[in-house]
């Protein structure tokens, strides 16, 4: 008794939950409700494949619902499809309003959107005639772009060939690639190389990877950097101060006179260049003095040596104390003796002076007699 009255209560329920999924989605899909319904008419040039039931969106959002579609046949092309629309709320539509049929999916289905218009626009009055457009689907404007350009489709399907023909001949360097084992292999040589950079970069080796992973040398390349850029700013200072005619240099880039007299120094350098280059021909020549004779002269030359050498000989014996000048450079006796010799002779000098005045008057009191 228990197991039959569980089987009749889950039967039951089975039961009366598909009537109730059945009319909630009959609900929902026919838009069915107990409140006041608002019906409007709008007129297609084209019906799309628009039918009874399908939706109407009012800026994006489902308010209304399609209850039929008519033709007119006797109506202007504009007015020859006329669809009822069904609200639950009577949309407030404005002048430059826009209401389309367009696609819902991809996949297929049909809605009829409608924008209300700028909100500062007048309202439209209730009896107002409401005309949309049909939009076309997308696969209809592919094809209409296919169809418009025909030419330029197929001209693309053959130069697409033509680079499908020539990768597979192996010609230029894709096909190449694609042909030839000895470049791939060499480019797959390269991949590897990079590779192995990449890899020491990350590691640290190399300027570069010691530019990445240490502080340091970012620091110095940091610094270095900045040193280029303030000689960078100097460099602008001083091409400024040229061109605003400070300096020397800027002075004769823009001044005349300047210009005139740097030409005639430089021309001036020339010529005293050229002139000493005359000098210096003459002078291997042995045509030219002194220098000349030096220069030209092997026998003057070596005597000019020979003086070389016996000065030096002179300076070394100097140098040993070899001599009397030597030995007086040398030796601190010698010196000092000669400086004592010096003073003596000095004090004998400075007595004979003094004494000068009364042999001179002794030799005039007695020399009159």
């Amino acid at each position: 008794m228990n197991s039959n009255s569980r089987r009749d209560f889950v039967l039951g329920v089975v039961f009366f939950g598909t009537i109730a999924c059945l009319l909630y989605y009959t609900i929902l899909l026919t838009g069915f409700s107990f409140s006041e319904k608002t019906n409007m008419v709008a007129y297609f040039p084209d019906a799309s494949g628009i039918k009874h039931g399908d939706a109407v969106l009012i800026a994006g959002h489902r308010s209304g619902t399609v209850r039929g579609v008519h033709y007119n046949g006797d109506t202007a092309e504009e007015l020859r499809i006329s669809v009822d629309l069904e609200f639950d709320t009577a949309p407030a539509l404005h002048e430059g309003y826009m209401m389309r049929i367009a696609e819902f999916t991809m996949l297929g289905g049909r809605v009829i959107e409608i924008e209300p218009g700028p909100l500062n626009a007048p309202l439209l009055s209730p009896d107002a005639q409401l005309v949309g457009i049909v939009a076309p689907s997308p696969l209809a404007s592919i094809g209409e772009v296919v169809t418009e350009n025909r030419e330029n489709f197929v001209a693309i399907m053959s130069n697409l060939r033509s680079v499908t023909d020539s990768l597979a001949g192996g010609e230029g360097a894709l096909g190449a690639l694609l042909n030839d084992d000895g470049l791939a292999n060499d480019l797959a040589a390269a991949m590897h190389s990079a590779s192995i950079i990449l890899d020491n970069v990350n590691e640290g080796k190399g300027v570069i990877g010691s530019l990445i992973s240490n502080e340091e040398q970012r620091n110095t390349f940091s610094v270095l950097l900045e040193d280029l850029k303030a000689t960078f700013n100097d460099m602008r200072v001083i091409t400024a101060s040229v061109r605003d005619e400070n300096g020397l240099i800027g002075a004769m880039l823009n001044d005349p006179v300047m210009r005139s007299e740097g030409i005639e120094l430089v021309n001036s350098l020339s010529k005293i260049t050229t002139n000493f280059q005359g000098i210096l021909e003459d002078a291997r020549a042995g045509r030219s003095g002194l220098l000349g004779k030096f220069i030209g002269d092997e026998a003057i030359a070596m005597q000019f040596n020979n003086l070389m050498s016996d000065m030096r000989e002179v300076a070394r014996r100097l140098e040993d104390g070899e001599g009397t000048i030597g030995r007086l450079l040398a030796e601190d006796d010698a010196y000092l003796e000669l400086m004592e010799s010096l003073q003596s002779l000095n004090g004998q000098l400075e007595d004979a002076r003094e004494a000068q005045p009364v042999s001179t008057f002794t030799q005039m009191l007695f020399g009159s007699f």
